[in-house]
C-alpha cells in the first residue's frame, strides 16, 4: 500500500478489501493478539518484583532488551502484555482540538500475602497535554520534579507533505520527522518517524502502519524520567496528526 493511502484524511473510509489506515486504527484499534497461557510448570517464573517491572533507577541496565510499546486506544503496553498496561490516557487521542488529555503512568507492586505473591498496582499522574495554538502543544508536568518537567512545548512542521505533524520539535528535548533513509525507502519504511535527542541520536522509532496501532520501538535506553516524556510527547503528536487529518 503507498504511503500516500497511509495518510489517507481520518474521516474517509478505506475502500471494503483494504485494511484500516493508520490513523483509523487510532480511533478504533484492532483487538490485541491472544497472549499464550502460562505453564503449569513448576520452573515457571512468578511475578516481576516492584523494581523489575518499574525501574526507577537513574538507568536501565544495558544489558536489558530495548523497550517497544503499542498505543491501543487509551491504554500503552508493550506487544508481550497487552492486559498490563504501563501507561494509560484518560480517553483515546482522537477527540478533537479542543480536548485535554492526561497521561498516567502505572506503577506495580509485587506484596506477598500468607506465602503467595500478589501484583499490585497505582497510577501516577504525569502529565497533562493540550492544543495552544494550530501549531503548537503544551505539555504540563504534573508528577513533580522528581518524575516530570515543569512545563514542555511542542512546535509541528510543515514539510513536502503539509503541517501533519509528521514532524515536530519538543523544545529542548528532541527533533521528529522522517529520516533521509525512511523518505527514501518509500512505501515499506516511508512513513515510520524518527526520534532524536538533541544530540543528534535517535532514541526512538515510531512504526506507522495502516491497520495497526501506532507503535513506539525504543534505540536507546533512557532514565526513567526521560523515558516518561518521549511517550508522553508521542501521544502528543499522535493526538495532532489525528486532529490536523
Amino acid at each position: 500500500m503507498a504511503s500516500k493511502q497511509g495518510l489517507a484524511s481520518h474521516s474517509a473510509e478505506p475502500p471494503s478489501d483494504a485494511p484500516p489506515s493508520y490513523l483509523d486504527a487510532v480511533a478504533q484499534p484492532p483487538p490485541p493478539p491472544p497472549v499464550a497461557a502460562p505453564s503449569s510448570s513448576s520452573s515457571q517464573p512468578g511475578p516481576p518484583s516492584y523494581d523489575t517491572a518499574n525501574p526507577e533507577t537513574p538507568a536501565l541496565a544495558a544489558s536489558e532488551r530495548l523497550l517497544t510499546l503499542i498505543l491501543n486506544g487509551a491504554l500503552i503496553h508493550t506487544p508481550e502484555q497487552p492486559t498490563r498496561p504501563l501507561y494509560h490516557l484518560n480517553r483515546p487521542p482522537v477527540n478533537g482540538l479542543r480536548a485535554e488529555y492526561s497521561i498516567f503512568k502505572d506503577v506495580y507492586r509485587l506484596s506477598s500475602t500468607a506465602g503467595e505473591g500478589r501484583i499490585r498496582g497505582k497510577e501516577r499522574h504525569l502529565y497533562d497535554f493540550y492544543s495552544v495554538l494550530r501549531s503548537d502543544v503544551q505539555v504540563i508536568g504534573k508528577a513533580g520534579p522528581a518524575w516530570s518537567y515543569r512545563t514542555v512545548e511542542m512546535t509541528g512542521s510543515t514539510g513536502a507533505l503539509g503541517s501533519r505533524w509528521m514532524s515536530c520539535v519538543v523544545k529542548g528535548h528532541y527533533e521528529v520527522g522522517r529520516s533521509r533513509k525512511a523518505r527514501f525507502l518509500g512505501r515499506e519504511r516511508g512513513n515510520d518517524i524518527e526520534w532524536k535527542d538533541t544530540e543528534g541520536n535517535v532514541v526512538a522509532v515510531e512504526v506507522r502502519t495502516p491497520g495497526h496501532c501506532p507503535r513506539l520501538e525504543m534505540r536507546r535506553h533512557l532514565e526513567a524520567k526521560e523515558l516518561d516524556l518521549v511517550v508522553t510527547c508521542w501521544a502528543a503528536r499522535v493526538f495532532r496528526e489525528c486532529c490536523n487529518d
